[in-house]
């Protein structure tokens, strides 16, 4: 199956799409919860095309379930959606462990590629400078070098958190000592490593990508980020903070928007991100389906800022995949069932 073959009409190999989302608790956070409400609006769509949908929580019990499918030699795939394990996210790989144990096919990447890219963006920085990909320099409180090496700005954020979590305009500095301090606090309050990272001034853009471990991804057109210049003045810095990402009560996020694919096919911008993202595609060993995420340096010249494997695909927000893809005449049932086609174990 060639996930870039757009003409052929692709249909779903089983007989059943078990959602399998983060397991509830009574002390579960709206934001927690949200999981379960993406599973069932993505198991929605998923049932427009004829297949049927189940949807399960990661436990021991689940576990068990599928077990017992499998051996009854059931055809059936899973999506896998957790993001959460025991409501801790450096859990996440436990869930794909336990899916490829028991030997069925699930979407998404596999353990070792989380472990090196989104259970640890630190490390995933480690691997792309070690592929000669470009990425911003970082430093962490035991490699503060950087910091005094390359003066300017720096901005601290999580290596194990995602969607921007604690990310705001007070986290970027040129001071070196408040950016260590800074970092010393974050770890104590939050627990997990923080880093830094220079700060880059330019445009950001996100390409999506689908594909087989490999073979060449299909590549989305891309998304660009647009920051409301009224509002990014006065010392405020136009990159994506938390609030801005996400519905808050000062509206932040009403300042930032997005358009997708308006680069000539032949623009030099456009071709560089879509070489580094097939290169890093072969070079992190990614399979499924992944966002690169891109900000311009001084130069102009594309650095590779985050590799997400299984990106947020939630159909109401701006998920950067679907409406790219739409840009491409592909739908959100489309979007689906090419992710699905290229479940492990059958890539």
């Amino acid at each position: 199956m060639k996930p870039d073959a757009r003409n052929t009409p692709l249909t779903i190999p089983y007989d059943e799409i078990i959602m399998l989302h983060d397991q509830p608790y009574d002390e579960s956070t709206e934001d927690e919860l949200y999981n379960i409400t993406i599973a069932e609006e993505l198991g929605d769509v998923i049932s427009t095309t004829g297949i049927k949908t189940t949807m399960m929580p990661f436990n021991d019990d689940t576990i068990s379930i599928l077990a017992k499918k499998k051996q009854a030699g059931e055809n059936f795939a899973i999506f896998n959606l957790v993001e959460n394990v025991d409501r801790k996210p450096e859990w996440q790989p436990r869930a794909m462990e336990a899916l490829e144990k028991l030997g069925v096919p699930f979407t998404g990447t596999d353990t070792g590629t989380l472990l090196a890219c989104d259970a640890d963006k630190f490390r995933m920085k480690e691997l792309l400078q070690s592929q000669n990909l470009p990425t911003p320099p970082y430093a962490t409180r035991n490699y503060t070098k950087p910091l005094y090496e390359n003066p300017g700005k720096w901005l601290v954020k999580s290596a194990i958190y995602h969607g921007s979590f604690n990310v705001k305009q007070e986290n970027v500095s040129e001071d070196p000592a408040y950016l260590l301090q800074l970092m010393q606090r974050y770890e104590d309050e939050f627990g997990g490593l923080w880093f830094a990272d220079r700060y880059l001034p330019g445009r950001e853009f996100f390409i999506g990508m689908i594909g087989m471990r490999g073979e060449d991804p299909e590549l989305l057109p891309e998304t660009e980020l647009t920051f409301d210049a009224d509002y990014y003045s006065n010392g405020k810095l136009p990159f994506l903070t938390e609030d801005a990402k996400w519905e808050e009560p000062d509206d932040a996020h009403k300042t930032v928007g997005a358009r997708y694919g308006e680069l000539a096919p032949d623009s030099e911008l456009r071709l560089k991100m879509e070489a580094l993202a097939t290169r890093s595609w072969h070079a992190l060993g990614l399979g499924g389906y992944a966002r690169i995420d891109f900000r311009l340096d001084e130069a102009e010249q594309p650095c590779i800022l985050e590799v997400n494997t299984n990106p947020y695909l939630a159909i109401i927000d701006d998920s950067y995949i679907y409406q790219p893809a739409a840009r491409a005449g592909l739908t959100v049932a489309d979007v689906l069932t090419k992710i699905i086609l290229c479940a492990n174990p059958a890539r």
